[in-house]
Protein backbone atom coordinates (compact mmCIF):
# COMPACT_ATOMS: atom_id res chain seq x y z
CA UNK A 1 0.00 0.00 0.00
CA UNK A 2 0.98 3.44 -0.82
CA UNK A 3 0.96 5.99 1.58
CA UNK A 4 3.11 8.97 0.17
CA UNK A 5 5.43 10.07 -2.70
CA UNK A 6 7.20 13.65 -1.69
CA UNK A 7 9.87 15.42 -3.13
CA UNK A 8 12.78 18.26 -2.62
CA UNK A 9 11.81 21.53 -1.14
CA UNK A 10 14.21 23.68 -3.70
CA UNK A 11 15.76 26.69 -2.74
CA UNK A 12 17.48 29.01 -5.31
CA UNK A 13 20.25 29.84 -2.92
CA UNK A 14 21.29 26.07 -3.31
CA UNK A 15 21.21 25.62 -6.96
CA UNK A 16 23.22 28.72 -7.32
CA UNK A 17 25.89 26.96 -4.95
CA UNK A 18 25.55 23.26 -6.73
CA UNK A 19 25.76 25.69 -10.44
CA UNK A 20 29.19 27.16 -8.71
CA UNK A 21 30.50 24.36 -7.45
CA UNK A 22 30.38 22.21 -10.83
CA UNK A 23 31.25 25.85 -12.29
CA UNK A 24 34.70 25.72 -10.09
CA UNK A 25 34.99 21.58 -10.12
CA UNK A 26 34.76 22.00 -14.01
CA UNK A 27 37.72 24.68 -14.01
CA UNK A 28 39.74 22.43 -12.20
CA UNK A 29 39.08 18.97 -14.11
CA UNK A 30 40.33 20.91 -17.16
CA UNK A 31 43.07 22.11 -15.07
CA UNK A 32 44.36 18.59 -14.35
CA UNK A 33 43.57 17.12 -17.85
CA UNK A 34 46.12 19.60 -18.47
CA UNK A 35 49.09 18.75 -16.02
CA UNK A 36 47.80 14.54 -16.10
CA UNK A 37 50.19 14.68 -19.65
CA UNK A 38 52.81 16.44 -17.42
CA UNK A 39 52.66 14.32 -14.17
CA UNK A 40 51.25 11.31 -12.89
CA UNK A 41 50.28 12.85 -9.65
CA UNK A 42 47.69 15.17 -11.54
CA UNK A 43 46.49 11.94 -13.25
CA UNK A 44 45.57 10.62 -9.80
CA UNK A 45 44.02 13.92 -8.91
CA UNK A 46 41.82 14.10 -12.01
CA UNK A 47 40.61 10.63 -11.04
CA UNK A 48 39.66 11.61 -7.85
CA UNK A 49 38.30 14.95 -8.75
CA UNK A 50 36.30 12.80 -11.37
CA UNK A 51 34.64 10.62 -8.56
CA UNK A 52 34.15 13.41 -6.59
CA UNK A 53 32.10 15.48 -9.34
CA UNK A 54 29.95 11.83 -9.48
CA UNK A 55 29.18 12.94 -6.00
CA UNK A 56 28.37 16.41 -6.36
CA UNK A 57 25.87 15.65 -9.92
CA UNK A 58 24.24 13.00 -8.20
CA UNK A 59 23.30 15.48 -5.18
CA UNK A 60 22.15 18.01 -7.68
CA UNK A 61 20.39 15.10 -9.56
CA UNK A 62 18.86 14.36 -6.11
CA UNK A 63 18.01 18.34 -4.58
CA UNK A 64 16.41 18.70 -8.70
CA UNK A 65 14.54 15.87 -8.84
CA UNK A 66 14.94 13.68 -5.61
CA UNK A 67 11.56 11.86 -4.81
CA UNK A 68 10.59 9.57 -2.17
CA UNK A 69 8.34 7.13 -1.88
CA UNK A 70 6.94 5.48 0.96
CA UNK A 71 4.78 2.60 1.25
CA UNK A 72 4.14 -0.28 3.61
CA UNK A 73 3.37 -4.19 3.15
CA UNK A 74 1.85 -6.67 5.42
CA UNK A 75 5.59 -7.35 7.00
CA UNK A 76 7.56 -4.30 5.50
CA UNK A 77 8.17 -0.38 5.77
CA UNK A 78 9.31 0.27 2.14
CA UNK A 79 11.36 3.28 0.97
CA UNK A 80 12.04 3.68 -2.45
CA UNK A 81 14.32 6.97 -3.42
CA UNK A 82 14.72 7.86 -6.82
CA UNK A 83 16.78 10.74 -8.30
CA UNK A 84 17.04 10.44 -12.26
CA UNK A 85 18.19 7.18 -12.81
CA UNK A 86 19.77 6.79 -9.24
CA UNK A 87 17.66 4.54 -7.32
CA UNK A 88 18.02 3.13 -3.55
CA UNK A 89 15.34 0.81 -2.23
CA UNK A 90 15.40 -0.14 1.33
CA UNK A 91 13.00 -2.70 3.51
CA UNK A 92 12.40 -1.82 7.18
CA UNK A 93 11.44 -5.40 8.95
CA UNK A 94 8.04 -4.16 11.05
CA UNK A 95 9.20 -6.19 14.05
CA UNK A 96 12.41 -4.27 13.94
CA UNK A 97 10.98 -1.01 13.72
CA UNK A 98 10.87 0.69 17.95
CA UNK A 99 10.11 4.58 18.81
CA UNK A 100 8.31 6.30 15.63
CA UNK A 101 8.43 9.42 16.16
CA UNK A 102 7.72 12.77 14.15
CA UNK A 103 10.65 15.35 14.51
CA UNK A 104 10.56 19.13 13.47
CA UNK A 105 14.54 18.74 11.90
CA UNK A 106 13.39 19.78 8.20
CA UNK A 107 16.23 19.42 5.99
CA UNK A 108 18.29 22.70 5.18
CA UNK A 109 20.97 22.66 2.20
CA UNK A 110 22.98 25.11 4.41
CA UNK A 111 23.45 23.41 7.51
CA UNK A 112 26.48 20.98 6.75
CA UNK A 113 25.95 19.04 10.35
CA UNK A 114 22.74 18.39 10.06
CA UNK A 115 22.02 17.36 6.57
CA UNK A 116 25.35 16.57 5.23
CA UNK A 117 24.22 13.08 4.03
CA UNK A 118 22.10 14.30 1.24
CA UNK A 119 25.04 15.89 -0.20
CA UNK A 120 26.81 12.31 -0.36
CA UNK A 121 24.14 10.13 -1.42
CA UNK A 122 20.29 9.24 -1.80
CA UNK A 123 19.59 10.13 2.07
CA UNK A 124 17.63 12.88 2.81
CA UNK A 125 17.14 14.71 6.83
CA UNK A 126 12.95 13.83 6.66
CA UNK A 127 11.01 14.81 9.40
CA UNK A 128 10.09 10.92 10.69
CA UNK A 129 12.59 9.15 12.64
CA UNK A 130 12.46 5.60 13.69
CA UNK A 131 14.82 2.97 15.38
CA UNK A 132 15.86 0.08 13.30
CA UNK A 133 19.70 -0.70 14.43
CA UNK A 134 20.30 3.43 14.33
CA UNK A 135 17.91 5.98 13.07
CA UNK A 136 16.23 6.55 9.78
CA UNK A 137 14.70 9.58 9.19
CA UNK A 138 12.15 9.47 6.01
CA UNK A 139 9.41 11.68 4.79
CA UNK A 140 11.37 14.87 3.04
CA UNK A 141 9.14 17.48 2.22
CA UNK A 142 6.46 16.95 3.90
CA UNK A 143 3.83 18.62 6.34
CA UNK A 144 3.72 18.18 10.33
CA UNK A 145 -0.09 16.77 9.95
CA UNK A 146 1.03 14.45 7.13
CA UNK A 147 3.93 13.15 8.96
CA UNK A 148 1.75 12.25 11.97
CA UNK A 149 -0.68 10.65 9.17
CA UNK A 150 1.76 8.42 8.27
CA UNK A 151 2.90 7.84 11.89
CA UNK A 152 -0.07 6.63 12.92
CA UNK A 153 -0.89 4.17 9.73
CA UNK A 154 2.46 3.08 10.53
CA UNK A 155 1.84 2.13 13.16
CA UNK A 156 -1.85 0.73 12.72
CA UNK A 157 0.34 -1.41 10.94
CA UNK A 158 3.01 -2.10 13.42
CA UNK A 159 0.07 -3.69 15.81
CA UNK A 160 -1.57 -5.34 12.47
CA UNK A 161 1.57 -7.01 11.99
CA UNK A 162 2.42 -7.83 15.73
CA UNK A 163 -1.02 -9.58 16.16
CA UNK A 164 -0.61 -11.38 13.13
CA UNK A 165 2.40 -13.09 15.00
CA UNK A 166 0.75 -13.62 17.93
CA UNK A 167 -2.53 -15.74 16.47
CA UNK A 168 0.01 -17.80 14.02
Amino acid sequence: MLLIRTKMNKHKSAIVTFVLLLCFLIFLITGFSIAAFYDYRAGIALVLLLLYCIFVFRALLWYLMGEETIGIDQNHLIIVKKAGFFTQSRRFDLQKIKDLKYENHPYSFMDFFVSRTALTSLAAYGVIAFEYDKIQRIGIGIEKEEAERIIVLIKMSLKANKHRQMTH
